[in-house]
C-alpha cells in the first residue's frame, strides 16, 4: 500500500486521538481511511451546500423523528405505495449512476448496503424474509422502497417495536 505524509491540523488529531481513546476506532488509520471510503461512496467531492449529489440523486437530511412525524399522516398502505413510487425513481438512479443491477436477487445485499449507509437501517435476507434492524425510516415506506429496488412484493410481518420489521417474500412475487 503507497504512504502517505499529510499536515493534519490539532485539533483534527485531538479528535482522533478521542475516538481512539473512546473505543471507537483502534488507530488514526482505520479513522482516515474509513473517511475516504465514505468521502468515495458518497461522491462528497461534488458536494456544495445546500445541494448534496450522490451521482445524479440529490440529497437532503432530514431528522428521523421529523420523517416519523410527517410519515403519521398517511396510512400505512399509502406510505407503501410512496415508497414504491420513489425506490422507482431511486433505483433508475442507481442504475444510470453506479450500474447496479438492483434486479437481480444477486444484488441484494448491495441494496441493503446502500440504504444501510444512507442511514435506513441494517437489513439482511433469510431464506424469503428480509430482517431489518434499527431502522430509522418508517417501515411501510422501507417496504416500499425494498419492492421497487428488489423487484419483488413484500408482506410485512406484524411487530410491536417500532425499528424492527419483518418483510416476506410474497411467492411469485420474486
Amino acid at each position: 500500500m503507497p504512504l502517505t505524509t499529510v499536515d493534519i491540523p490539532k485539533d483534527v488529531m485531538d479528535y482522533l486521538d478521542g475516538l481512539i481513546a473512546r473505543g471507537v476506532k483502534r488507530s488514526r488509520k482505520e479513522a482516515i481511511l474509513e473517511a475516504l471510503n465514505f468521502y468515495r461512496t458518497f461522491a462528497m467531492e461534488s458536494w456544495s451546500p445546500p445541494r448534496y449529489q450522490f451521482g445524479s440523486v440529490r440529497l437532503v437530511f432530514l431528522d428521523a423523528e421529523g420523517l416519523t412525524e410527517l410519515a403519521k399522516e398517511v396510512d400505512s398502505e399509502r406510505l407503501v405505495e410512496a415508497g414504491r413510487r420513489a425506490g422507482y425513481i431511486l433505483k433508475d438512479h442507481l442504475i444510470a449512476n453506479l450500474g447496479l443491477k438492483v434486479v437481480e436477487s444477486g444484488s441484494w445485499e448491495e441494496v441493503f448496503e446502500f440504504l444501510r449507509n444512507m442511514g435506513w437501517g441494517s437489513f439482511k435476507r433469510s431464506e424469503d424474509k428480509v430482517l431489518a434492524t434499527n431502522l430509522n425510516v418508517p417501515a411501510p415506506l422501507v417496504q416500499g422502497y425494498l419492492e421497487a429496488l428488489l423487484g419483488v412484493r413484500l408482506r410485512a410481518l406484524p411487530m410491536r417495536a417500532q425499528d424492527v420489521a419483518i418483510f416476506e417474500v410474497e411467492k411469485g412475487g420474486q
